[in-house]
């Protein structure tokens, strides 16, 4: 028997959807292990980049304990020991950095030569801090000790360097983690002009008497680069990272370190005459503890960064196992479909053609054969095929049904299904009647367009059931509240608008500012507790203006989106 063309055409469908279905399913898995080898390798990177922060932190350690151990009187060798113990740690934290940066060492002449840079002032302050220490206490000139703490500076700039180097690189593997990076860069800043600060002071009271021009000069620069960072950090964290660890380190920086020890710091600094009560070490005792804050800041930027980069490589390879899963399901989907449609559907209808056409023959007996299918469907056009000499006594009863639906679908057509209000197409149909009839505005005509505000960050606290919720909430509130005669619409997302005839000008601005304020003041939801405000976009005209409706519409959008700019929960309308 002839396949009958649907049937051929269904197999060649078939056949190109599951080819088109591989092919996809190929490429998709394909990007997503690329992907997923892009960010295999930026974490490695992420991890070099990491050691470069802590190098540059260890440095500044090292600065401070070099401080107390140049300034201090009494236990040397405990201040010795606990020097050693910080050089000790740098210099794992510098070979774990030269191992893993050898292939970009090899790449960079650049990186190179910054790394050489950094080892060769980092030994000129150690040399230079070792040969004062080698002196009794009371001959250590101040200003001997002033010049190898900024030594040990340079060391901390050049180690900065190295940092960004190697921040380029990663920035060059996964720009989307730029926000981060700027943060954790600008928090490794802020404990090294933390730890500068730490270090003025120390020299302040080391040598006693005023401070120079210079040294205020430079002790406010530290300030307000200290300021500039953390304003730095809060600009990226907030709305670029958003997590609750940063969050609260940052809350600690700010209390513990910029209101607390900064502060002191300025005092003891400022002081015009040192006071004897305040030493080098009691200074250290209460500033470190929140320079540590800056610290913990750092690492917890550190830490959301590698794991959310660590997230998105996990999750392409998942996306990369799905494509080839889904491949191989519609593979076995399409062929099972194939051969259950052919032993289904196509044998049952040619054997129902076959009986059709005896009987349009005039071959009655033809009607007590038996289709032979599996599906109910099936079985029911062979009672169908019996039937057929009652069919148009069942024709009135099937025209009162496709009229029931078709009153359906119109009503489907013109009414939002989540609100109940007219949609967008019926409101646009209601109002090109009004603007067909202008002599019909009464007072005027206003067009009122309206905007829930900060509804995205609803759906993304409370999930799409309540951002459903507060819509249908806020169309039931429109019905309510809106002026009598209002034709209120869901215009799509979270705008609605409102179209009010004979209506004056300073009367429909007046009644939409009330609405406004209602709506902020009232609860929307019981459970979670919501309310929301609105941006409201109004455009008026008189009676018997000539505007359509495109226009129209253009002129209260464009207030609409003024009220937004402005500020939100107000209302815009033209002068």
């Amino acid at each position: 028997m002839t396949k009958p063309r649907l049937q051929r055409l269904m197999g060649v469908g078939v056949a190109t959807a599951l080819i088109a279905c591989v092919a996809t399913a190929a490429l998709v898995c394909a990007w997503q292990l690329r992907v997923y080898t892009q960010r295999e390798e930026a974490l490695a990177q992420f991890g070099h980049f990491s050691t470069s922060i802590e190098l540059m932190g260890a440095t500044s350690s090292e600065r401070g304990q070099s401080v107390l151990a140049m300034t201090l009187q009494g236990d040397d060798e405990r201040l010795l020991g606990e020097l050693a113990a910080t050089r000790s740690r740098m210099e794992i934290l510098w070979s774990e950095l030269l191992a893993v940066t050898e292939e970009e060492r090899e790449r960079s002449p650049i990186l190179q030569d910054d790394v050489d840079a950094f080892r060769k002032i980092l030994a000129d302050g150690r040399a230079r801090v070792d040969d004062l220490l080698s002196l009794p206490p009371e001959k250590r000139p101040p200003a001997e000790v002033e010049r190898s703490i900024r030594t040990i500076y340079a060391a901390a700039n050049q180690a900065r360097t190295l940092r960004d180097d190697l921040g380029e690189i990663l920035i060059g593997l996964t720009p989307d983690l730029t926000p981060f990076m700027t943060a954790a860069m600008a928090a490794s800043d802020l404990r090294e002009y933390a730890g500068r600060i730490r270090s003025l002071v120390a020299i302040r009271l080391n040598a006693g008497g005023t401070p120079s021009t210079a040294a205020a000069a430079e002790f406010a620069s530290m300030l307000a680069l200290t300021d500039l960072l953390q304003q730095q950090i809060e600009h990226y964290a907030t709305p670029f990272i958003a997590d609750p660890v940063i969050d609260r380190a940052m809350t600690a920086v700010t209390f513990s370190y910029f209101a607390g020890a900064r502060a002191y710091a300025e005092t003891v600094f400022a002081a015009p005459v040192v006071d004897p009560a305040i030493s080098v070490e009691s200074f250290n005792r209460r500033y470190s503890p929140a320079v540590r804050t800056t610290e913990a800041l750092r690492d917890a930027i550190l830490e959301v960064a590698r794991d959310r980069l660590a997230s998105e490589r996990d999750r392409s390879l998942r996306f990369a196992v799905a494509s080839l899963l889904s491949a191989v399901i519609g593979t076995v989907v399409g062929v099972t479909s194939l051969v259950v449609f052919d032993r289904g559907v196509f044998r049952p209808l040619l054997q129902a053609r076959a009986r059709m056409a005896r009987i349009l023959a005039g071959d009655l007996d033809a009607a007590a054969g038996r289709i032979s299918a599996p599906f109910r469907e099936m079985t029911d056009l062979e009672r169908d095929i019996e039937k057929l000499r009652r069919q148009q006594i069942e024709l009135k009863r099937l025209e009162d049904e496709r009229e029931v639906m078709a009153r359906e679908l119109r009503r489907l057509a013109t009414t939002d299904p989540l609100t109940g209000l007219m949609n967008r197409r019926a409101f646009e149909t209601e109002v090109a009647g009004l603007f067909a009839e202008p002599a019909a505005w009464g007072a005027g005509l206003g067009i009122v367009m309206i905007d829930i505000d900060h509804f995205k960050s609803i759906n993304d606290r409370f999930g799409h059931a309540v951002g459903d919720a507060i819509l249908k909430e806020f169309g039931r509130f429109l019905l309510r509240a809106a002026p009598t005669g209002s034709r209120v619409a869901r215009f799509g997302g979270e705008e609605f608008v409102l179209a009010l005839a004979d209506m004056a000008r300073d009367e429909l601005y007046a009644r939409i500012e009330g609405l406004r304020l209602r709506l902020a003041g009232t609860v929307l939801l019981d459970e979670p507790s919501l309310s929301v405000t609105a941006s409201f976009g109004v455009h008026w005209v008189p009676a018997g203006g000539r505007l359509d409706w495109d226009a129209f519409h253009r002129v209260a959008d464009a207030h609409l989106y003024q009220a937004k700019r402005n500020g939100r929960n107000r209302v815009a309308w033209s002068a």
